[in-house]
């Protein structure tokens, strides 16, 4: 299982929570390289805000109508958490992870930053 970081707009966590609410699901941009069971965490607004939720990969990726030329999957199993992570925090947590440095629209976590990841946006309760 790989885990992924992806962003949003601040308009797009109203959007997110509503779509969840309606459908349980949505459908959202992704690596290409993503698969089933994945783990997609939302961070919102993109490089200011806060890891706000976390969910699962539920259907392998395709090209975006909405957001050409990316791939989006729809994510399910999404949970909010109670004590979003800031991106500052995660900057000073992985100083050397260009992620939160140069701007992309999503990214994989590196393997060597999964479980110390994991520890801060995944306590044992979201």
């Amino acid at each position: 299982m790989n885990l992924h970081i992806t962003i949003g707009t601040v308009d797009d966590r109203k959007y997110l929570k509503s779509e969840v609410t309606r459908f349980g699901h949505i459908t959202w941009p992704v690596p290409k390289s993503a698969k089933m069971g994945d783990w997609v965490f939302f961070l919102i607004p993109s490089f200011t805000g806060k890891i706000v939720a976390r969910g699962t990969v539920s259907e392998p990726p395709t090209p975006s109508e909405n957001w050409a030329p990316r791939y989006a999957a729809r994510v399910s199993k999404i949970v909010f958490f109670k004590a979003p992570v800031s991106a500052d925090k995660l900057r000073q947590e992985f100083p050397h992870w260009k992620y939160f440095t140069y701007a992309r629209a999503y990214t994989t976590v590196p393997q060597e930053y999964e479980t110390r990841f994991l520890s801060i946006v995944s306590p044992s309760k979201p």
